[in-house]
């Protein structure tokens, strides 16, 4: 594994609080922007560290973080814990508080609230968030998800579409959502 991959996966480990996983598989995609922009995306897929060797290799156990990072950012562009399962130490909200919620999202994006996304569906332990540009919705569509277990642990969080993000006090740049 190339010293920056393995920086890159070690960064991320500790971020997300994965201290109770191994990183299983890895590759690197690349993509396309709506405008053609190329973008490089590192795929991860965290076993749970109880879990051993074996298995089907067709499905991963309950528990593992299939989980992508735009590289060029570092941002988190979606990660799926599978079926709801997590032993992440970190990544909780007080889902009885969505700005807890929406900054984590501001923080993970580099979106703002109400000027790049906003609410558009509200569940038990899901929010939905659709793409704008200063309250207007943006086509085609973008929109984020996230969902967290019964104690408030993140364990679904995946971004799609394209928004206005502004970066370095500039407006007007359009990157992939999230």
């Amino acid at each position: 594994m190339d010293q920056r991959i393995y920086d890159l996966a070690e960064l991320t480990k500790a971020k997300y609080g994965l201290t109770a996983y191994r990183l299983h598989k890895w590759h690197i995609f690349r993509g396309t922007t709506l405008f053609r922009g190329t973008v490089y995306r590192l795929s991860m897929e965290w076993f749970p560290i109880h879990v051993g060797p074996g298995g089907n290799e067709d499905t991963n156990p309950a528990g593992t973080v299939c989980m992508d990072i735009d590289i060029a950012s570092g941002k988190l562009e979606n990660m799926i814990f599978v079926g709801g399962v997590t032993y992440a130490d970190s990544l909780k909200f007080d889902s009885r508080h969505k700005d807890e919620i929406i900054r984590w999202i501001e923080k993970e994006t580099g979106l703002v609230y109400g000027k790049q996304f906003e609410l558009w569906k509200e569940k038990e332990r899901k929010l939905q968030f659709r793409g704008c540009v200063d309250g207007i919705a943006v086509s085609p569509a973008a929109s984020i998800e996230i969902q967290w277990d019964e104690e408030g642990r993140l364990v679904f969080f995946f971004g799609d579409g394209t928004v206005s993000a502004p970066r370095s006090g500039q407006t007007g740049n359009v990157r992939p959502f999230p």
